[in-house]
């Protein structure tokens, strides 16, 4: 049996545990609103609740909103009643390590390019500032609020962008704390590549992102293309590619997107196509920090099962202990155990559409 279509076995029971969010449209008119598809959200590490993006409003714009790490009362974080006004609400959410404030994707002031702001998670629009530069082509997105306490990129915030490129991503950092002379650092360039959805490691020494040939506008029109989930190690910056090692001509024609660190940083979450469509897998890392990686290390176990419904499985996070993850299915959030040999996954849908 899947391990998603076990829900419908068990539905009685997920059903009286899961908190149903009725998402109601913040234009009048009960439009319908849910959890973007297309934005990875965001876990706090000590304050119980889940950032995400969700679509609807008066003008289906994108904005962040926060619930319990257990379902239930949704708080917008970003406007949603003036979309016409040139403010445009919010993606790609990222907690800080204390879970007070977010970094988040956004244009504001009428601008054409998308920039990183930071915010308190607190209510719509609180401190609002932005933290990469207004003018120039290209732009920023994808943030992630580095948790580590340790390393070469504590507490700050690294994301993709293409500005001053040929189109194409790269990784960058900079401080949370605005100002009006942005000073971003590059944290890796690879010519004719982009790399997307950077995240740095808990302990501070790793690096995951997803590697693509496309540019970044590319990428954002058709995330089905070739696409690898490589890691880096900071301190001699060996750069090691996810694969399955017994499988690899398989791994090498997918799209693998979108790592993510469990808290201990030994394992790494990623959703790929290998199997026809999107599903979240699990990979043991653990012997990239420890020195040399043996040839064949890497065995990714398959965590998400879709089975006939041909819903993608995308955009994993580990909750803060490690015991669960966090994905995107069918515009709804779910919760399932992070070990893929459990008998008991225990499928938990947070959210519900309207």
């Amino acid at each position: 049996m899947s391990r998603l279509s076990s829900f419908a076995v068990s539905g009685a029971i997920a059903l009286c545990i899961v908190v149903a969010v009725v998402l109601t449209g913040c234009g009048g008119g009960g439009n319908a609103i849910f959890p973007s598809d297309y934005q990875r959200p965001s876990w706090g590490l000590t304050n119980g609740k889940i950032a995400f993006a969700w679509i609807g409003g008066n003008a289906a714009g994108t904005y962040i909103a926060t619930i319990p790490q257990g379902g239930g009362g949704q708080t917008n974080i970003t406007p949603s009643n003036n979309p016409q006004s040139g403010l445009e609400g919010g993606y790609d959410p990222s907690f800080d390590a204390a879970g007070d404030k977010l970094v988040i994707v956004s244009k504001r002031v009428n601008q054409t390019n998308d920039g990183i702001y930071t915010m308190d998670a607190t209510g719509e629009d609180a401190n609002f500032a932005r933290l990469t530069a207004i003018t120039g082509t290209g732009y920023d997105f994808q943030p992630f609020w580095v948790t580590a306490t340790a390393g070469t990129y504590a507490n700050q915030v690294v994301y993709s962008s293409c500005r001053g490129t040929d189109g194409h991503g790269q990784i960058l950092s900079i401080s949370p704390t605005p100002s009006a002379t942005p000073a971003p650092a590059t944290v890796l360039s690879i010519s004719g590549q982009s790399l997307t959805w950077p995240t740095i490691s808990p302990d501070g020494n790793l690096l995951a992102y997803g590697v693509t040939a496309q540019t970044l506008d590319a990428y954002k029109n058709d995330n089905t293309q070739v696409m690898e989930a490589h890691v880096r190690r900071l301190s001699d910056n060996a750069d090691f590619v996810i694969v399955d090692s017994a499988n690899t001509a398989v791994w090498a024609a997918a799209h693998t997107d979108a790592p993510a660190f469990s808290p201990d940083s030994h394992k790494l979450a990623l959703y790929t196509n290998i199997s026809g469509q999107s599903e979240i897998w699990v990979v043991d890392i653990s012997q990239i920090e420890s020195g040399a990686v043996a040839p064949g290390s890497f065995s990714p176990q398959q965590l998400t099962h879709s089975g006939t419904v041909a819903t993608p499985n995308r955009w994993p996070v580990f909750s803060p202990d490690g015991t669960r993850m966090l994905y995107i299915s069918g515009y709804e959030l779910w919760t399932i155990s992070s070990d893929p040999a459990s008998t008991n996954p225990n499928p938990i849908r947070l959210t519900r559409t309207y």
